[in-house]
């Protein structure tokens, strides 16, 4: 009968790299960015610090859906002759949404490449294994 026997290593939660945030924020938005980080700086024993990215995370991924919902209103109640069917008005909101969050996404990356120091911080060294290590079968 094999039994599964596991290497004594320490599995590290986190460890993302900037590549990942990047393609993640872009996609999910300002909290899981902040979430990202706070993943990364916990990881790295710095669990206090690791709250302080998720509010702001969160309070800016409010902030872009009350922004499309203010548009989407403005131009509803000021044009309603410009944007006559759901479907259209639909497609428009996903995709100023999906603009804003790209947008947040690349402003987090020149942020993050101009304070090499944040970066630093951050994220882990280059050498660094992004993965815990296989489990060995036996």
């Amino acid at each position: 009968m094999d039994k599964f026997k596991e290497k004594e290593y320490p599995v590290k939660s986190g460890l993302y790299s900037p590549e990942q945030l990047f393609i993640t924020s872009a996609i999910g938005g300002p909290a899981i960015a902040g979430f990202i980080i706070s993943c990364n700086l916990w990881a790295r024993d710095k669990r206090l610090l690791a709250l302080v990215p998720v509010i702001p995370g969160l309070i800016l991924g409010l902030v872009i859906v009350l922004l499309i919902d203010s548009i989407a209103h403005f131009w509803s109640s000021n044009y309603p002759h410009f944007m006559t069917s759901p479907v259209l008005k639909h497609i428009v909101a996903f995709s100023l949404y999906f603009l804003l969050l790209t947008l947040f996404a690349v402003i987090i990356r020149f942020i993050l490449n101009r304070k090499i120091k944040m970066k630093i911080f951050i994220f882990p060294e280059i050498e660094t294994s992004f993965f815990m290590p296989e489990r060995a079968i036996r």
